[in-house]
């Protein structure tokens, strides 16, 4: 073989024109070059198409062939790049990396066949034996064997891992990190699934999130999100549910729009559609039931295939998985009958069962009571009170040490009946009372009145009315 040096260090058989600062060694290699510079060509026939571009690196049998006046492009492995003519900032290590490759610029492949068919798309990644080797589209980022495998048209996704979105083809906007993660969609779009195996199932839905451990596995529709370790992974064709937490939803296969915030929250529901649960736990029994909502650790863990149940507040629940329309605010309370509302604890609440009296009782059993005895706030009291009518204030007219503590305006125009709560105190102190709870005041000096708890007085005034009666009458009798 002939040893020739022209300006740059030449080895081979070279029959090019000249070049500054470019190094050939190889059969063919460079020989084409006339003015391009700072070029190397380590090979047979690499870079053996380059005239005039500038800042090559070909390595390897036919690596960047058809270069003509493409610059700054990196081939390491044989046909690496070999088709690149006039495309520029192309990286490509491995056998028959870019092999395709003619116009497309700032790609990088390495490994064995990465973007093999990508021909004029730019700004792809692919990193790892067969990644992007179907490529034709732009944008795409693939890391890991197989990863992106199929993909031809799919703009802007982004795989990480070994065969992520390897079925994809057309599908754009996905982002899939971790092992066999989306690796069955196709054409689906804007999904993310970050875990192993998230979202391996899906084929052409749109719009998923799964992040965490097999997080939506079997998924097929659209708009779920799933965050945490099996979350919504046994779903099918439910759409639009929400399943933040170890174990939301796991069970869920065609419930839609449901909402699991916690660990376990509806982890049984599997058909149940429009659920809410948030807290650990809660929900966790429900099955087929709907339209319930759960808020709080626990809470209405014991409803199976009951619905329209609002239960806010730890370990509030139903007495039974059936039950429907039962509402409770509080703390450990035991909801027992429909079209029933209780606020407060599992020991002292207020309730309301507004489909039959739909008025408010409160826990008044003997044996939760002490120092019990006889009031005395009664007649005397109910005659010194006042009963008005009345229209609330303009907001701007109420004074401006309360107008702050009532934002909101009130129906001015409409005539009202009731009392005065600065008279309803003066009555209370000329009794010499100060424990009678229908009157209070908050901090800001707003005073305030509980109508309901005037029946006890009346009670009382009516009692001291009917014996005044009773001895009216019997004075009348024994004339």
């Amino acid at each position: 073989m002939a040893i020739t040096k022209v300006t740059g260090a030449m080895l081979g058989n070279y029959t090019g024109g000249s070049a500054d600062d470019t190094v050939v060694v190889g059969d063919g290699a460079g020989d084409a070059i006339t003015t391009g510079t700072d070029n190397t060509f380590l090979g047979d026939n690499a870079g053996s198409a380059a005239t005039t571009g500038s800042d090559n690196v070909a390595v390897g049998s036919a690596a960047l062939l058809a270069n003509t006046t493409g610059t700054r492009n990196v081939a390491v492995g044989p046909n690496s790049l070999d088709a690149n003519t006039t495309a520029s900032y192309n990286i490509g290590i491995g056998y028959n990396s870019l092999g395709a490759n003619t116009t497309g610029a700032e790609n990088v492949a390495v490994g064995d066949q990465a973007l093999a068919t990508n021909t004029t798309s730019s700004y792809n990644t692919a990193l790892g034996t067969s990644t992007l080797a179907n490529n034709t589209a732009a944008n795409n980022t693939a890391v890991g064997y197989a990863a992106l495998l199929a993909n031809t048209t799919g703009t802007r996704n982004t795989a990480v891992g070994r065969s992520t979105g390897a079925a994809l083809t057309t599908g754009s906007y996905n982002v899939l990190m971790g092992t066999y993660t989306g690796d069955a969609l196709t054409t689906g779009n804007s999904n993310t699934a970050l875990g192993d195996a998230s979202l391996s199932a899906c084929t052409t839905g749109d719009d998923n999130v799964a992040i965490g451990d097999q997080a939506l596995k079997v998924n097929t529709a659209d708009n779920n999100t799933a965050v945490g370790a099996l979350a919504l992974t046994a779903n099918t064709t439910g759409d639009t549910n929400t399943a933040v937490g170890k174990d939301s939803l796991k069970a869920n296969t065609t419930g839609t729009n449901n909402t699991a915030l916690g660990n376990r929250t509806l982890d049984a529901n599997t058909t149940g559609s429009e659920n809410v649960a948030v807290g650990d736990m809660a929900g966790g029994s429900v099955t087929t039931g709907t339209t319930n909502t759960c808020i709080g650790t626990s809470a209405g863990d014991s409803i199976t295939t009951g619905a329209a149940n609002v239960l806010i507040g730890y370990n509030n629940d139903v007495d039974t998985g059936g039950a429907d329309i039962r509402f409770g605010l509080g703390v450990n309370l035991s909801l027992t009958a429909g079209n029933t509302m209780k606020i407060g604890n599992g020991s002292t609440f207020i309730t309301n069962t507004w489909g039959s009296n739909a008025d408010w009782a409160h826990s008044s059993d003997e044996r939760l009571k002490e120092k019990i005895e006889d009031a005395t706030l009664g007649l005397s009291f109910i005659n010194n009170l006042r009963t008005v009518n009345y229209n609330w204030r303009l907001q701007k007219d109420i004074p401006e040490e309360i107008r702050g503590k009532h934002v909101v305006e009130r129906e001015t125009e409409v005539r009202q009946h009731g009392l005065v709560a600065q008279e309803v105190k003066a009555a209370l102190d000329k009794a010499g009372v100060d424990t009678f709870l229908g009157w209070s005041e908050e901090k800001d000096g707003t005073q305030m009145i509980s109508k309901s708890m005037f029946v006890i007085p009346l009670i009382k005034a009516v009692q001291e009315l009917s014996e005044e009666l009773n001895e009216l009458k019997d004075k009348v009798e024994n004339k």
